[in-house]
């Protein structure tokens, strides 16, 4: 079964005022509609993450919903 990204995406936004008081201002990774971790930056979540990228929502948790940043990981792109 492929990972459904999206699905992540539509809790974290329906969900988004409650994890913003639980996490104001963290990146949250999130898999399967629960919150794997809470982190201070991107690159901690990234790097204490034991899913490969790809396999989860990396959000920045913030108070409005305006501030939603789509950020996409892929270790096999290059950009030259």
């Amino acid at each position: 079964m492929s990972y459904d990204i999206d699905k992540d995406f539509a809790w974290f936004k329906a969900n988004r005022a409650d994890l913003f008081r639980q996490y104001p201002g963290q990146f949250l990774v999130i898999r399967n509609q629960e919150v794997l971790g809470a982190y201070d930056d991107d690159l901690a979540a990234i790097e204490s993450t034991q899913l490969p990228l790809g396999e989860y929502l990396l959000q920045e948790c913030l108070a409005s919903p305006d501030a939603y940043v789509e950020r996409v990981y892929t270790p096999n792109l290059v950009m030259a």
